[in-house]
């Protein structure tokens, strides 16, 4: 398990580089076909969204982290004015 300083890191790393993908059913349509490295969601997800994320990545293999934060700081160390529940690092 990553640490908040360490997915903060690689969060902004990966929307520089424009290898983030950002909300709940993108994330979710790239989790399904296990090509991210990594998903992020914020630790205020509904449970059951939580759950099918983590039944998803288990079954495809993706890693699945969990951000030591809401949504709305998700958001903000993304660079976005409003909240991100999920995003996908792609490969």
């Amino acid at each position: 398990m990553a640490t908040k300083e360490e997915l903060r890191e690689a969060v902004q790393d990966a929307v520089k580089a424009g290898t983030a993908v950002l909300g709940y059913k993108e994330s979710l349509q790239l989790i399904r076909t296990g090509s991210p490295k990594m998903a992020i969601v914020a630790n205020n997800a509904p449970d059951p969204r939580m759950a099918e994320l983590a039944h998803d990545a288990k079954v495809s293999g993706v890693r699945l982290e969990v951000f030591d934060g809401d949504s709305r700081e998700l958001g903000l160390i993304c660079g976005k004015p409003f909240p991100v529940l999920v995003l996908a690092i792609r490969k």
